[in-house]
This record gives C-alpha cells, structure tokens and sequence, in this order.
C-alpha cells in the first residue's frame, strides 16, 4: 500500500490485516518500486495525490515491469479526465475517501479475484486456440505444434528424438489424435522393457510356442491394426528384433513366435529416443537401414532449459488441474514462478509437473511462494557448485523457515510476543512469515484473532 499520509496508511493497514491479509506499506512511490521489484505482492494499492510522484505514474511505471498486477487507486476528490487515464491502463477499481472498512474489503477481494480469472482465461484462451497438449508461448512450442498438424495425416513412419520428459509421447498421442487413424487405439510400448521377450510382445506367439506360452496372443503390433504404434526408446530395441520390425515395415508381414503363417496388420509407427541412433548406426548397436526407415520425418524436442518462457504457462496448467482434481484453488506467486524459470531442469517438462505437485501438497494456505520453490529445489540439486548468492538465498530460506516456525509455536501464535522474542518490528515481522506462508492464524495486538489469507 503507497500512501504519502501516514494516518492513512495505519488505519487501512489495520482494516486489511484484521480481514487476514498481511500488509506492507510505505508513504514514498520510489520506496514502492524498489519493494515491488524486490517481492512478490498480489496487489497494489496506491493513493492519487502524493507529492513526490502521482499516482497516475506509479501506475504507469509498476504497469511496465509487473502488467500482471492488480492495481487499486485511493482518492479524495473523484476526477474524471484521470479516472479515464488510469483505465486507459486497465485499472477498473477505485476507492473513493474517506474509505469504509467495509467497501475496502469488498474491493481488495474483488480484484483479488479479478486476477485469478485473468490467469485462467489465459491459460484457456490458449488452449482454445491450440489444436495440440503443446502448451507454450516460445518459437520451439510453436514449431511443434505446427509439425504436429503438418505431419498428423501422413502414414510416414515418425521418430521423435530428445530428453527424458521433454513430452515424446505426447507429440505422438497428438499426432495420433488428429490422423485419420484417431478412432483406432495407440498402442504405447517402451522397448527398453521388453528384453529378451522383444519378439513376442511385439509379434505376438501361438500357444505352446515356448514354455509358459499357456495361450496366443496377438502382440503389439496386431493389437495396434489400424491404429498406431508408438515405440518409446527405440534405442534399446534388441538387433534381433531391430531385422524383424524391419521386415514388417517393408512389406506389412509378419509372423508370431511358435507359427509360420503370415499375419497382416495395417499400423503407422512412430517412434522416440532419447539416445544418439547415428552414433549407434556408427558402434554397430543400431541397425543402418532400420533407421533410415524409421526418421521418414525427424522431429527433435528441445529440453526444456531451451524454452523456459513456457514455464509459466505449463505450471498454470499444471495447478489448474490439480486444483480441478482436489476441489481447491490453488495459487502461485510470480516471485514463484521466476524462481522456477532460474532451475536447469534436467527432468525436463515431467520433473516440472512432479515439483508443482510436491509443492502443492507442502505449500500453507494453498499458495506456493518463493521461499517454498527455493526449500524444495535444494532437493534437486545437482552436484555443481552453485553462485554463491544462490547457494546462500537456499540455506537462508531454509533457516527462515525453521526460525519462524519455532517461534510461533513459543509463543503460541501471539504476535506481541513474537516481536518480543525476536526483537523484530511487526512489519518486518510480517514480511518474513509471509515470505515463510506463516502462520495459519496470529493473535493480533488488540487481542483478536485473524487468520492469514487462503
């Protein structure tokens, strides 16, 4: 809250924190700025009229950098030419002075709601707007989606190469469901699971073909007629094997393990790997021509370390259903977020999503803030050194959260004598819980109790 009358910022203050939300003030514009690059804030309310700048240029430098935030202007005199200037920049709530405890209340949640709706009309405007599961604003999302539709009418055998968890599979269920062959199942197979029974898991055998064969079965291959095959980590398909999937594509011929009749099955094949199938073509591990038959159409994934301007958008989506799922709502801070963006992620899209869901169920009050991401990301640290400004905002956050944890459960919750204990004054007090999502409820100074905000 920015206001250059001191009167005035202590008693919306005290209204705003006995309604449950944790407040930070300060009676100079610049002050703010500085505040507002350096934290993570949902919301920002600003008086007009201050001496040092207006409210009108408060607006419009936060606007620049945090366009995300909503903004609640104060005023004592209604002006209409700046009310027009101010929803120029899509400011639509406004109090008027003297401000009533009970209209401020109405309007904080008011645009506190406004901001969720926002990011979730986001998020599915895009989905509407994309035929694919391909979420993402950056160059290489695009692409993707765009070889996805080029590609998803053809029959042309397909091999999709990158990372772990970059999404292979779901480039090729989404290719699946806008071929023809949609109404048809996708068979699913990780070669590296098959081992030595590769040849009847995907060409099925007859009963008595081999000991435990009890009953036929059709394999993978005549369970996909019709539809498509997708084979995760081709790489690690056995030679053996590699001579008979090569045969099938040449000619869409078969037989089962244990029979000589010549089965038939009609499929596309798309197929991914993680592994460098060149390099296996050159140390004799990979067959030459099976290769070549298989990349009819390359498509490589990027990790998602190459793309992280789509973080944003896969953790908004991530939490929405999770949020759908659970029956919550739950938040993320963008202080949050840009902590997720600085990670490598060598788990790629999938080690992302996995995070999301621990911090969920870690999180208090179902917001995920800063100092969770920093706690849970010392997790998954690899073994580099990291900056040392990094390596210290982790220990610090970690201590931080203990400390205060510690020191609620002293003092039973009661914030005088917590300020006491730790010798803090109350903002600075509050500014650290909120950084910590402590507590879930503080007695206030007058004696009452208030919980912190859900």
């Amino acid at each position: 809250m920015v206001d250059d009358e001191q009167l005035s910022l202590d008693i919306v203050s005290s209204y705003l924190e006995m309604a449950d939300f944790i407040v930070s003030t300060s009676n100079n514009s610049e002050e703010a700025l500085i505040s507002l690059k350096k934290d993570s804030y949902d919301l920002v309310i600003t008086d007009y009229c201050m001496p040092d700048m207006s409210g009108l240029e408060l607006t419009r430098k936060i606007k620049e950098s945090r366009n995300d935030i909503e903004i609640i202007v104060m005023t004592g005199v209604p002006e209409k030419l700046a009310i027009n200037e101010f929803r120029k920049m899509g400011i639509v709530f406004f109090l008027f002075k003297p401000i009533l405890e009970s209209n401020l209340i109405y309007t904080v949640h008011a645009a506190l709601y406004h901001t969720r709706i926002r990011k979730q009309l986001l998020l599915e405007s895009f989905k509407q707007t994309s035929d694919t599961d391909i979420l993402g604003i950056s160059e290489f999302s695009r692409n993707i989606r765009n070889e996805i539709k080029t590609f998803a009418l053809s029959d042309i055998p397909l091999l999709i190469i990158g990372e772990t968890g970059t999404g292979k599979e779901i480039i090729a269920r989404n290719i699946h469901e806008m071929s023809l062959r949609s109404k048809a199942p996708l068979i699913p197979v990780n070669c590296g699971t098959l081992g030595s029974l590769a040849d009847s898991e995907l060409f099925g055998h007859v009963k008595g073909a081999f000991t435990g064969a009890v009953k036929s079965t059709k394999g993978f291959i005549g369970a996909a007629h019709e539809g498509t095959l997708f084979l995760d980590e081709i790489g690690d398909l056995p030679q053996a094997t590699q001579v008979k999937l090569l045969r099938f594509l040449d000619s869409g011929e078969y037989t089962q393990v244990g029979s000589s009749e010549i089965c038939k099955a009609d499929i596309r094949i798309i197929c991914a790997t993680n592994k460098d199938l060149k390099e296996g073509v050159k140390q004799n591990w990979f067959r030459e021509d099976l290769y070549y038959r298989l990349a009819g159409v390359l498509i490589q994934t990027l990790p998602l370390r190459f793309h992280i301007e789509d973080i944003p958008l896969l953790v908004w989506d991530c939490i929405s259903k999770l949020g759908i799922k659970n029956n919550c709502t739950y938040r993320i801070s963008d202080k949050a977020i840009e902590a997720l963006t600085k990670y490598p992620w060598p788990g790629n899209v999938r080690q992302l999503k996995q995070v999301i869901q621990v911090l969920i169920k870690r999180c208090e009050n179902r917001v995920i803030s800063e100092t969770d991401v920093i706690h849970e990301m010392g997790a998954y640290s690899t073994d580099e050194i990291l900056k040392y400004q990094d390596a210290k905002k982790i220990i610090i956050s970690e201590f931080d959260k203990s400390y205060f944890s510690k020191l609620l459960a002293s003092c039973e919750s009661s914030i005088n004598k917590a300020m006491e204990i730790s010798g803090m004054h109350k903002k600075n007090l509050y500014d650290k819980l909120k950084e910590c999502n402590l507590p879930s409820k503080i007695v206030t100074p007058s004696g009452e109790i208030s919980k912190e905000k859900q």
